[in-house]
């Protein structure tokens, strides 16, 4: 009511007992005296006035009400409290995970590029392979296409094969170790969060409210730390690279039986290559001069260059969108493991505010009835 209210501590079993056994309308002395019911007797009759009596009458209930409310009022507050920190860690969790994704963008380039590396050695191997071999020295030596196909092999192909696999191997690991590390780091962010001062937060809000929460914290820890337990980083390897493997193929319209990724690279480049021993065999070569020879090798290492660029545009544009659905599928795994409890904190947020709300009109409501009996005290 906006005042210090007056004490008084009193017993109205005795005061009625004290009236009950009075002789001539006046109390028993001792029990009356005992009751303290006097005081507050006098309290009512002598020191209020009939607009005090009044207002004393009606206010009361009011008073209940404002207390229920503002009771009410402070139990929203202690779980808009609670909350602000869940949507302060689902804040976290989406900036985590948008500089995960960012991350992993930069640091694929740079995986990539060491694929790339590996056929720019080719290249170069090509390049030195054709100056020293389409040489008029060499012309008994270009006109056994066995032995320049073996010398090619030899030369450019050389461990391309075996490179190649141990550098997108090598991608695909790093790629399956970054989202097993990306669980955990979730995990153990969540755990924290739950375990983060339960206790008080318990006994400040207690009900169902916090005890779904707490529920929905446990589940999603649960389930984060299942999936990295059974996390299998081998056999996860294993399928993105079987993966690749058939994206490879698809795109180069390629029988590959069981080749592996490296192999079927390099079989992609050897089916599409120019084959050199045609272009230079024995007819060729009878007529050849000194300013024919020069303009078939630069060709041969130009048509080379090309198919070996073409080769690395179609691995690129593989790994490219493997990466992006690996990466895009390990984002929405962790989304989808944290929906139960993203919902719960949206949801609970929305019951709250139109709780607020409903105890904002009722406070009003309460305000315009104080008014109304203050008014109809007035008039008294």
């Amino acid at each position: 009511l906006g005042m210090e209210p007056q004490i008084f501590p009193v017993s109205a079993r005795l005061a009625l007992q004290a009236k009950s056994v009075g002789a001539n309308g006046h109390p028993d002395a001792d029990r009356w005296q005992a009751s303290n019911f006097g005081a507050l007797e006098d309290y009512v009759l002598e020191t209020l006035d009939a607009r005090a009596r009044l207002l004393l009458k009606l206010q009361n209930p009011l008073g209940v009400a404002d207390r229920l409310i503002a009771g009410y009022e402070q139990v929203i507050r202690n779980r808009q409290d609670v909350l602000q920190g869940d949507f302060r860690t689902l804040d976290t969790i989406d900036e985590n995970l948008g500089a995960y994704q960012d991350d992993m963008r930069r640091d694929f380039a740079y995986h990539r590029n060491s694929v790339d590396n590996v056929l720019y050695a080719m290249a170069e191997r090509g390049d030195k392979f054709f100056d020293d071999t389409l040489r008029i020295t060499r012309v008994f030596d270009l006109m056994n296409s066995s032995k320049i196909q073996a010398a090619f092999d030899r030369e450019v192909i050389a461990d391309t094969s075996r490179e190649i696999e141990q550098e997108v191997s090598s991608l695909i690991d790093w790629l399956v170790d970054k989202d097993y590390r990306q669980w955990r780091a979730i995990m153990d962010y969540l755990n924290q969060r739950a375990a983060e001062h339960a206790d008080q937060i318990v006994g400040q809000v207690g009900s169902e409210f916090e005890f779904n929460r707490q529920n929905l914290l446990a589940s999603v820890g649960r389930e984060a730390h299942k999936i990295v337990n059974t996390y299998d980083r081998d056999e996860e390897s294993r399928k993105l690279g079987q993966q690749v493997q058939r994206a490879i193929i698809q795109t180069a319209a390629l029988e590959a039986g069981a080749l592996g990724l490296g192999a079927i690279l390099v079989a992609v480049l050897q089916t599409t290559m120019l084959d050199v021993t045609g272009i230079i065999g024995a007819s060729a070569v009878a007529a050849m001069g000194l300013y024919v020879l020069p303009y078939r090798r630069g060709k041969v290492k130009a048509e080379l260059r090309g198919k070996i660029n073409e080769l690395r545009d179609q691995l690129n544009s593989v790994l490219n969108a493997q990466f992006e659905s690996e990466l895009s599928d390990s984002v929405q795994r962790i989304r989808e493991a944290i929906a139960p409890y993203t919902r719960f904190v949206r949801v609970e947020r929305e019951k709250l505010e139109k709780l607020a709300a409903t105890l904002e009109a009722d406070r009003a409501e309460l305000d315009a009835l104080r008014h109304a009996v203050d008014r109809i005290a007035d008039t008294q």
